[in-house]
């Protein structure tokens, strides 16, 4: 699965869950999350966006940092906790 398939596939599953939890109120970001997320080699490596990754954890009601596990758990599919470090 190349880098582009994967971050187009979670770009719709996040769009999916928040178009079916409109009634979640849009979260601003604390600074230290948006950090976390612009500076996550997972995410840089996917290239997503900082927002999403961010849109994506609010909707599911989970962490940023979780979010990001996931993303390295299946992006890597090899030692991801090597990945995370």
């Amino acid at each position: 699965m190349s880098d582009q398939v994967f971050s187009e596939g979670l770009t719709r599953f996040a769009r999916h869950r928040i178009d079916q939890n409109p009634c979640l109120p849009p979260k601003k970001l604390t600074r230290s999350t948006a950090c976390i997320a612009q500076k996550h080699k997972c995410a840089e490596k996917l290239r997503l966006r900082s927002d999403l990754i961010c849109s994506l954890s609010s909707s599911l009601r989970i962490t940023a940092h979780a979010v990001h596990f996931t993303i390295c758990v299946v992006a890597s599919q090899t030692n991801p906790v090597a990945k995370l470090q």
